[in-house]
C-alpha cells in the first residue's frame, strides 16, 4: 500500500518498553521459545517428566524447573513465522515471560563463535520506509523502531557468569541468512545500527511482546561470523550452541523468585 510521505520528528521516542506487572507471578508459565527443534533440543533432553501438546500446528512440550512452569516450543524460522506463533501462545497460555533462544551471526568482529549475546535491544533492520521520512528500521505510523527487553530480566541476565563469554548487545532481525557474499552489502547493519550480532526472528518475536504487553529477553550464541563459512559453522554448531544456551537459562531461571 502507497502512502503519502510524512515529516519524521527526529526527537521522537522510538524504544517502547510497557510495564510488566506480572513479571515475577510464579503461577504462569515461563515460555522458552526458538526458530527451529535443535535449537532448544537439549532443553528438552533435561527434562524428564515432559508433556507434548497439539494445538492445530503449534505443538508445546508442557515440563518444569523447580517450581516454575515451562514450556518449550519452535516458532519456524523468519519474521512472519516467530510473529505468528508468539501471538498465538501469549493468547493461549498467558505467559509470566517469553525466553527466545538460538543461534545468531556475528556483525561485531570482537563476538566469537561460541559467545553468548544477551540483547538488550533489537531492531528489525529490513524495514526501510526512509522515502516517507522514517529513519531505517521504523515501523512507520508506530512508535516502533528498537525494542527493548524487560528490564527485570535483563538484570537478572547480566549478572549472570559462566565459563562461555557472554556479551550484552544489539541484536538485528531481517529475513535474509548473511553469508561473504552479502556481507560488504551489510556492512552498514553495524556501522548504521550498530547491530552486533544478527538473526531472522528477534525483533518480530520483541514487537509481539511489546504490543502484548508481555515480558521477553532474547539470548543468542553465535554460531558463524556471517562470512563464507556461516552455512557449515550453523550447521555443525546446532548442538553446541544449544547447550550454550540452556546454561545461561537454567542459571536464569534459578534467580528469578
Amino acid at each position: 500500500m502507497r502512502t503519502p510521505p510524512v515529516q519524521h520528528k527526529s526527537n521522537q521516542t522510538l524504544s517502547t518498553t510497557p510495564p510488566h506487572p506480572d513479571t515475577f507471578n510464579p503461577m504462569k508459565p515461563i515460555l522458552i521459545l526458538s526458530a527451529i527443534p535443535e535449537e532448544i533440543q537439549d532443553f528438552l533432553s533435561h527434562f524428564t517428566n515432559t508433556q507434548t501438546q497439539t494445538h492445530g500446528p503449534f505443538t508445546t512440550h508442557h515440563t518444569q524447573s523447580d517450581t516454575t512452569p515451562l514450556i518449550l516450543s519452535t516458532t519456524g524460522v523468519g519474521k512472519v513465522s516467530a510473529a505468528m506463533t508468539t501471538q498465538h501462545l501469549i493468547e493461549r497460555h498467558q505467559p509470566r515471560a517469553i525466553l527466545f533462544t538460538g543461534l545468531a551471526g556475528a556483525l561485531n568482529p570482537n563476538y566469537e563463535i561460541g559467545d553468548l549475546v544477551i540483547a538488550t535491544r533489537t531492531i528489525q533492520y529490513d524495514i526501510d520506509a526512509s522515502e516517507l521520512g522514517f529513519p531505517p528500521g521504523t515501523i512507520p505510523y508506530t512508535p516502533y523502531h528498537t525494542f527493548t527487553p524487560d528490564p527485570h530480566l535483563l538484570a537478572h541476565a547480566q549478572a549472570i557468569t559462566l565459563p562461555q563469554t557472554i556479551h550484552h548487545g544489539t541484536i538485528l532481525t531481517g529475513d535474509q541468512f548473511i553469508t561473504h557474499q552479502k556481507r560488504p552489502a551489510y556492512q552498514h547493519l553495524f556501522d548504521h545500527f550498530q547491530g552486533d550480532a544478527i538473526e531472522m526472528e528477534g525483533a518480530a518475536l520483541a514487537h509481539v511482546c511489546t504490543h502484548n504487553q508481555t515480558p521477553h529477553l532474547l539470548i543468542r550464541t553465535i554460531s558463524d561470523k556471517a562470512n563464507a563459512d556461516a552455512p557449515t559453522d550453523f550447521t555443525t554448531f546446532l548442538h553446541t550452541a544449544s547447550q550454550n544456551s540452556f546454561q545461561l537459562i537454567q542459571t536464569l531461571l534459578r534467580t528469578l523468585p
